[in-house]
């Protein structure tokens, strides 16, 4: 899609288009035409600084580096192995790792590195004190690892296959509240705006219905972190009239408490 069609998408042709999509790409339309011109440039590199809005970089080279797998390999144990007390040490043999890694596979880096988030979600704060770290030496690579929390909210992973500790259903439904949560606190250190956030939550919101409840587990999880005055007021009544609508389970009713709110009953 080019640059004048973006621009065209609001024509009454167009109608048949959502709303949030029109929108949306009438937002990122001028990021988009600079992203486009500086990827058909001879000289185009890795980094664009006119591609912060799209998920991975403009251009991306053909991985070479032979070492790569083994380095990724090495970063996976020291991820698995970082706690509270041997942070220090770990993060240092991280830093030391992702230096020696290619460039073009800082996608792979930022899908270990949301991975383990994900499956340790109760070191949610150790892992957020290593994103900070990370984005003061590879800018880059944080930039991967949003994208991939945020295509996680627009389009979340669906597992099918079953293990013998966990079912595809309850891995899907885990990896939902987990990037719901890791959301929520990166917004509460003030990495993500609260318009931006806002955004997030009204896609969660959107997604839940009568025969689709799953995503309330997600605000079940999240409310408690948060103050109403986090959120805009059009969520906020949405969210009460889904404490009040008996058609939602009464556990999940329930559990609808902000932090102010949680003990008051």
């Amino acid at each position: 899609m080019d640059y004048n069609t973006i621009l065209s998408l609001n024509r009454p042709e167009y109608t048949y288009i959502s709303k949030e999509i029109r929108d949306f790409f009438n937002e990122i339309g001028e990021p988009y035409r600079l992203a486009i011109q500086a990827s058909q440039r001879k000289d185009a590199t890795y980094t664009n600084n006119y591609n912060t809005f799209f998920y991975g970089h403009t251009v991306r080279k053909k991985v070479t580096a032979s070492n790569d797998p083994e380095l990724l390999k090495q970063l996976r144990v020291c991820l698995s192995k970082l706690t509270e007390s041997n942070y220090v040490k770990i993060e240092e043999k991280i830093f030391s790792i992702i230096n020696n890694i290619e460039l073009d596979s800082w996608i792979n880096v930022a899908e270990l590195v949301h991975t383990n988030m994900i499956d340790n979600i109760f070191l949610i704060d150790i892992y957020i004190k290593l994103l900070i770290s990370l984005k003061k030496e590879y800018d880059e690579l944080v930039k991967e690892i949003n994208c991939l929390l945020y295509k996680q909210v627009l389009k979340p992973a669906v597992y099918t296959k079953n293990t013998i500790s966990e079912t595809g259903v309850d891995k899907t439904k885990r990896w939902k509240i987990s990037n719901a949560m890791i959301i929520t606190n990166l917004y509460l250190d003030k990495k993500y705006s609260n318009k931006f956030f806002n955004k997030i939550v009204d896609k969660w919101l959107s997604k839940i219905s009568y025969k689709n409840q799953e995503n309330l587990e997600i605000f079940v999880k999240i409310l408690p972190l948060i103050e109403t005055t986090d959120l805009d007021k059009h969520i906020i009544d949405k969210i009460k009239r889904m404490k009040q609508d008996k058609e939602y389970t009464g556990r999940i009713r329930f559990l609808l408490e902000f932090k102010s709110e949680k003990g008051k009953k």
